[in-house]
């Protein structure tokens, strides 16, 4: 009696799952990389009704997601104030703290980067030690 092989589109056919297989199983384990949040923000934030306009810079961020830099505004008053700001970055989420410390001022926030390249936005909430609380919206300055 003839051995009956497999037809070549059986094969083809199994081939091409397990295939599929490998490459679904592969992207799904695989991260995205976190955006690089390095480089100048322009950004406002909003309390009560009022616009507070600011810059953000980012000279460093850590392969483990610690970002440092600096939140240069008015915060209201009439001269110019640089805050310390220190946060995590994981995925596109950004917790960052804030701190004035001649007034003894800290803003906590959490906001989410969306877009890449130069076409990167940064949105969130925050809150205050003055019990003030609202939202930000900044926007990547490209070098």
């Amino acid at each position: 009696m003839p051995t009956r092989r497999p037809s070549p589109t059986v094969v083809l056919a199994v081939g091409t799952l397990l295939l599929l297989a490998g490459c679904s199983e592969k992207s799904s384990s695989s991260t995205a990389a976190p955006p690089d949040i390095r480089g100048k923000w322009n950004m406002v934030a909003v309390a009560n009704g009022v616009s507070f306009p600011q810059q953000l810079a980012f000279p460093t961020e850590s392969a483990s997601g610690a970002v440092t830099g600096t939140d240069t505004g008015t915060g209201g008053a009439s001269t110019t104030s640089v805050f310390a700001a220190t946060g995590t970055l994981r995925g596109n989420t950004l917790t960052l703290t804030l701190t004035l410390a001649s007034i003894h001022y800290t803003s906590q926030s959490v906001g989410t980067i969306a877009g890449t390249g130069n076409s990167r936005t940064l949105s969130g909430t925050f809150t205050d030690s003055n019990n003030a609380h609202g939202t930000y919206t900044a926007t990547f300055v490209p070098a």
